[in-house]
């Protein structure tokens, strides 16, 4: 009677067991993160300067960090 080695058996069915779902998983994707900010302004000069500083400076800046979609939504 011919002796099996083992080893290679269970090496084998290791490699045929995790082959399959190491291959079906996506690729890692970078989480995404949302944050809301709610502005309660009084007048309309404060609306303005407040809209001014969003198009202006803070939104640029986000993207330049690479922080991307980006948007500013108003009622």
């Amino acid at each position: 009677m011919k002796r099996i080695s083992l080893l290679p058996l269970l090496a084998a069915l290791c490699c045929w067991l995790t082959g399959g779902s190491v291959a079906a998983r996506p690729a890692a994707e970078r989480p995404t993160y949302f944050e809301l900010k709610v502005y309660h302004l009084k007048t309309a000069r404060q609306e303005a300067r407040v809209d001014s500083f969003l198009q202006q400076q803070y939104l640029p800046a986000l993207r330049a960090a690479g922080i991307d979609p980006v948007g500013v939504f108003k009622p």
